[in-house]
């Protein structure tokens, strides 16, 4: 390229070249083996938006004591609380796990999945 922004994904694909004074030329997509051959494959697929994508994460959380704190660990979205079960729900900030040192009679938590 020529430095210029390009709008979506490359693949680049070297398989060698054979150099020589009398052959210049690229090895086959033959030659590949079968898992060389998908691999391509599935990578093209990926590139034009056609392949398969992994499921998201199933939201998860999980609480810990140490000490007189709480230790939050989430996964699969963004943790979330509220001062009572049915909200209104705030978004917490900082990754997991989160530390929470109780203040309240009650809080509650949970993680919004994407």
């Amino acid at each position: 390229m020529d430095g210029s922004v390009c709008p979506n994904k490359r693949i680049g694909l070297f398989t060698e070249q054979v150099a020589a004074l009398t052959a210049n030329w690229n090895p086959e997509i033959r030659w590949l083996t079968d898992a060389g051959k998908t691999l391509v494959l599935n990578t093209v697929a990926y590139a034009i938006g056609t392949g398969t994508q992994p499921p998201p994460a199933q939201p998860s959380l999980s609480v810990a004591r140490n000490g007189k704190n709480l230790v939050l660990t989430y996964t699969g979205g963004t943790l979330q609380s509220a001062d009572t079960v049915t909200g209104p729900w705030k978004d917490e900030t900082g990754p997991s796990p989160v530390t929470v040192q109780p203040s309240a009679a009650a809080k509650f938590y949970r993680v919004k999945g994407v």
